[in-house]
């Protein structure tokens, strides 16, 4: 019973590529005539491209820099608490471990 169904799909498939075959062979293309054919100047193209590359490389350097400045002003903050800390709590001379804050 399920014999006859994978021979009408076969069968289908056949006459489907024959028919997309014949499609295809039966196409006309038109002869090319080289002087229609218009030449774009390549100079608007490369120097737009060398453009966005320097636009973007500045935006890149901007954003590095601006997270740059912030862990610096970040680890200076650090510092000044670590030795706002470490002032008050430095081993003295009878406390040589630094046990006492």
């Amino acid at each position: 019973m399920l014999r006859f169904p994978r021979k009408v799909a076969g069968l289908g498939a056949w006459v489907l590529a024959a028919l997309w075959s014949a499609t295809a062979l039966g196409q006309v293309f038109d002869k090319f005539d080289e002087r229609a054919r218009t030449e774009m100047p390549a100079t608007p193209f490369v120097a737009g491209a060398y453009a966005f590359i320097w636009v973007a490389l500045g935006i890149y350097v901007f954003i590095i820099a601006r997270g740059l400045r912030r862990a610096e002003t970040e680890v200076a903050e650090l510092k000044r608490r670590v030795d706002a800390r470490g002032s008050s709590a430095r081993p003295g001379p009878s406390d040589p471990a630094g046990t006492t804050r």
